[in-house]
């Protein structure tokens, strides 16, 4: 059997995206009240203030992303551990949903909720290095 082994993304991003994230939280203040205190909206304070939120929304969106990736990763490792030595824990339905078999995790000692925020994608990482 394959040792497969699922990484969270380095941790040399979060010093890129902390920073990117203040940058583009002060930019956002900084043209929302230029725009306040503007007497004249302009186009161009208009699309600046477009690409001020457009580039918090993008921040915070990456950040989420990371963590997420940071989470499953450890989680995706954990399911695959316990799929070796319990092969029948994950299996997929008629309709291709990759379902959990809630006693045999019960008796693994682990709750549904602890994999409940792994996405369809990830449990079929998951079920394909395990068969690997």
């Amino acid at each position: 059997m394959t040792n497969y082994s699922f990484q969270a993304p380095s941790p040399l991003w979060k010093w890129v995206l902390y920073p990117l994230s203040i940058l583009s939280i002060l930019f956002s203040l900084y043209i929302f009240f230029v725009f306040a205190n503007a007497a004249e909206k302009t186009m161009f304070l208009k699309i600046e203030l477009i690409l001020g939120y457009f580039s918090l929304f993008a921040s915070i969106y990456l950040l989420a992303a990371y963590r997420y990736l940071c989470w499953a990763a450890e989680a995706k490792q954990l399911l695959l551990e316990l799929l070796q030595t319990h092969p029948h824990l994950l299996y997929e339905n008629e309709d291709g949903i990759y379902l959990f078999n809630e006693q045999a995790l019960a008796h693994a000692g682990y709750a549904k909720e602890d994999f409940v925020a792994m996405n369809q994608d990830d449990l079929k990482d998951v079920r394909q290095a395990s068969l690997a």
